[in-house]
């Protein structure tokens, strides 16, 4: 767990968005994993003291908790572990329900629960560890890190799990490539849509959440998501419509279950998911050349 340049910038957009950070539970404990370069260019922006001193101050321990005092106000923070080895205040296996004693305005999860194995009950256990009105902050692994931990997340995890309907609000999810920070890319909810957000690309990349919590928040241990897509058929379904064109898992299936052409759909396809694998799936970066994506100048996007 690190609070590095994506997770300062996930930060900043949190306190533009009204995230009270006074009292705060990171999820493990983070490093303070910013470069000098960085740390002076955030508080020269901030218009607080960044000489030499004042940045060997912040980095002294290792670990971010003067950092977020520093910079954004924080006065009381918790650091939630498994283990007590790197003096955690609270520790629990989130790998087992925790009944929360106390609840916090901020929780960061700045890299940690790719690596709980029982990912439904740690994120239940985060989730009861957030006061209704405070917010949830994530940044966590995409595509490209494999054997990082034990999963790599979709936008569709966290719009399925902090959706309206189950008591959240002003849910956004970012994709941002590791070694290029400068640019986000923010994903559009396939609640929305409808259809599903599938990204492929070479680079390391994060996923980044933020969401609000309301007083009707819903445990997924209680009232489990469903993806998206699905539930738009099965509504579709129950009101007796014909699912639209290119709706659902697989437009191929479709086809050759309508029109019994099974053997032509798979001669098409196999052809074409070749060439999509050769030419479009190797890019080296992602793009905003499609709908569900929008490309954001983090600058802009973080500036008070």
């Amino acid at each position: 767990m690190a609070l590095d340049i994506h997770c300062l910038n996930l930060l900043r957009l949190g306190s533009k968005s009204g995230v009270r950070y006074a009292e705060t539970l990171t999820v493990g404990r983070p490093a303070l994993y910013l470069s000098d370069e960085e740390l002076a260019g955030f508080l020269a922006q901030a218009d607080l003291p960044h000489d030499a001193r004042e940045i060997a101050a912040l980095r002294a321990d290792g670990y971010c908790e003067p950092f977020l005092k520093r910079a954004f106000g924080a006065r009381d923070i918790v650091a939630l572990d498994a283990s007590s080895y790197q003096g955690a205040g609270l520790i629990h296996d989130l790998n087992t329900p925790l009944r929360a004693e106390r609840q916090f305005g901020a929780v960061l999860d700045f890299g940690c629960l790719e690596h709980v194995f029982n990912f439904p009950v740690a994120v239940a256990n985060v989730i009861g560890l957030c006061r209704p009105g405070g917010h949830l902050l994530h940044v966590l692994p995409a595509n490209n890190w494999c054997g990082h931990g034990f999963y790599q997340f979709s936008p569709e995890t966290f719009f399925s799990l902090y959706s309206e309907r189950r008591g959240f609000r002003h849910t956004r999810a970012f994709l941002v490539e590791f070694d290029r920070p400068a640019k986000w890319f923010e994903v559009r909810n396939p609640l929305d849509s409808g259809k599903r957000v599938n990204v492929i690309n070479r680079e390391r990349t994060y996923l980044l959440v933020i969401t609000q919590k309301t007083d009707r928040a819903q445990s997924p241990l209680e009232h489990v998501p469903q993806q998206s897509d699905y539930v738009t058929l099965w509504q579709a379904g129950a009101a007796g419509q014909a699912p639209a064109a290119g709706a659902g898992p697989s437009v191929w299936r479709s086809l050759s279950q309508r029109s019994g052409l099974s053997a032509l759909a798979t001669a098409v396809r196999l052809p074409l998911r070749s060439f999509r694998s050769r030419v479009l799936g190797h890019r080296q970066s992602l793009r905003a050349s499609r709908p569900d994506l929008t490309e954001i100048d983090v600058a802009s996007l973080v500036r008070h």
